[in-house]
């Protein structure tokens, strides 16, 4: 049996409620060359039962005994793909029926540069419902170069992107330490070795819940980690720099950390005193 061109890695922690919507919505994609590979992060509700139901050789199911956290998990899926790409799904999104078939096309249609494609995403958040990348970003249809852009924050959902594996091994796939941002950091890396396909069309619909651990886990803590990580590429970009010293006095203001909110403040001033026309770039 011949090797799927994608494999599609789907990790999932006690999400019964909307995991079999999530799985379907891959399953009825109009690109058929895929493996989906449901890796569980430990699960007790019953997730295994549910996935081992489903009569579709193209589903494969792996297990963690310990809940490790989903890029534990999205690593594990990856080490076990037999594709030459990897796309992510999450178990609460949903993929358009021609989400897959679009990026595959385009990739394809790039040759040699066809490594990194991702799409638009509608993201429903309570009562608001908004489009990534937002307008103000003017992120263009095509082939880019975000390596800088990324820098100023991100606007590429892990569920949006499809790989080449080698180059996630390249990189070294998902950092595991980090439990908020994960995706930012993949992306930042992945834009150092390649340019991004993007097709501005929004083909993922991801609903934001107010649990779990990206929602309780605070922002200010994981910008500060990624800050450290690329300290030499911000400061090669004071823009995205003083962007990032802003949301983190925004962050710590919301907690009431109001000196090292200063102190990020204070931080942002002297670069627009060292670089006056930053903000204009």
């Amino acid at each position: 049996m011949n090797s799927p061109i994608v494999s599609i890695v789907l990790p999932t922690f006690n999400r019964m409620g909307t995991l079999n919507e999530a799985i379907n919505c891959v399953l009825y994609q109009s690109y058929k060359d895929f493996e989906l590979i449901v890796s569980d992060d430990g699960s007790t509700d019953g997730t295994d039962s549910l996935v081992q139901r489903i009569d579709d050789s193209r589903v494969h199911y792996i297990r963690s005994e310990t809940h490790r956290g989903a890029n534990s998990a999205r690593n594990a899926g990856i080490r076990a793909s037999k594709g030459d790409f990897v796309a992510f799904q999450d178990s609460d999104d949903k993929w358009h029926l021609n989400k897959l078939k679009l990026q595959m096309d385009a990739l394809q249609a790039a040759g040699a540069d066809g490594n990194v494609c991702f799409c638009g995403m509608i993201r429903n958040m309570k009562s608001k419902t908004v489009y990534i990348p937002k307008k103000k970003r003017k992120i263009k249809d095509g082939l880019l170069d975000l390596e800088m852009e990324l820098l100023k924050g991100n606007f590429i959902g892990t569920p949006t992107l499809v790989v080449k594996k080698r180059l996630l091994y390249e990189i070294g796939m998902f950092d595991e330490t980090l439990q908020k941002l994960q995706d930012w950091d993949l992306v930042i890396r992945l834009s150092k070795h390649s340019k991004f396909l993007f097709i501005n069309e929004p083909l993922v619909t991801a609903d934001v819940y107010n649990s779990g651990i990206t929602a309780t886990a605070p922002s200010c803590t994981y910008i500060e980690k990624i800050l450290c990580k690329y300290e030499r590429d911000f400061n090669r970009n004071p823009t995205a720099l003083f962007i990032q010293y802003i949301n983190l006095s925004l962050s710590h203001i919301r907690s009431r950390a109001y000196a090292t909110a200063g102190r990020y403040l204070t931080r942002s001033l002297f670069l627009i005193l060292r670089n006056p026309f930053l903000l204009f770039r």
